[in-house]
């Protein structure tokens, strides 16, 4: 089964980087719970501050029957596949703790 995917990004250009690697984690998440119906994601540089550096937000949503898994991660590390990954891993826990 193949959940349906849509990206977007905000503030920022697309890259095919971090779309093959929302690919793979959605792909995981895919394995761990069958009853997602749809994925949102959404990749967004809101500010650029000289003193912090840039700042990613990622916000995961699955469509699921029941309440929906809502997850926002931030990351300042200048490396938005940072942002994607931890957000992934905090959908995958809300997944394991909603299956249970």
């Amino acid at each position: 089964m193949s959940i349906p995917l849509q990206i977007t990004y905000r503030d920022m250009p697309s890259t095919p980087t971090l779309d093959g690697l929302v690919h793979s984690w959605l792909a995981k998440l895919e394995h761990l719970h069958d009853r997602v119906e749809r994925c949102h994601v959404l990749v967004e540089r809101p500010h650029q501050h000289h003193r912090r550096g840039q700042e990613f937000r990622v916000k995961v949503t699955l469509t699921m029957p029941g309440p929906d898994v809502v997850v926002s991660r931030e990351h300042g590390d200048h490396d938005a596949r940072v942002a994607v990954r931890e957000a992934f891993l905090a959908a995958r826990r809300q997944l394991q703790a909603h299956a249970a």
